[in-house]
């Protein structure tokens, strides 16, 4: 049940609650689900903690996590690099890599550098 949960979370952050245009509300309750999954990433199960961090990736992936959060989750996910288990820790890496990869400050550096 709390893996339906986060899925259903994140397939709401993609879809619905993404981008700059949200009104107060909307960004509240973007925040407040950003605050669910992050409590679950604490969870006793390995599964749910796992399923979160892919859910992390696929919200990193769409773009769809606010600048704000970025290190607040790349720290949670350095700490999931000490995960007991085993898939937790892939996911984990996964994770880094997606933000490796959609890094928005890219551009920045990449212009900076030639400059």
């Amino acid at each position: 049940m709390r893996v339906a949960v986060c899925e259903v979370l994140g397939e709401i952050l993609v879809r619905v609650l993404c981008g700059d245009g949200l009104d107060e509300s909307g960004r509240a309750d973007r925040d407040r689900f950003f605050d669910i999954l992050q409590e679950h990433l604490h969870d006793t199960h390995s599964h749910v903690r796992a399923r979160v961090l892919q859910v992390y990736t696929r919200i990193v992936n769409s773009k769809a996590l606010p600048l704000c959060r970025y290190s607040e989750v790349m720290e949670l996910a350095v700490m999931r690099l000490m995960d007991k288990s085993i898939n937790a820790v892939k996911s984990a890496i996964q994770l880094l890599a997606a933000f490796i990869a959609h890094n928005p400050y890219s551009c920045k550096v990449i212009q900076a550098a030639v400059i």
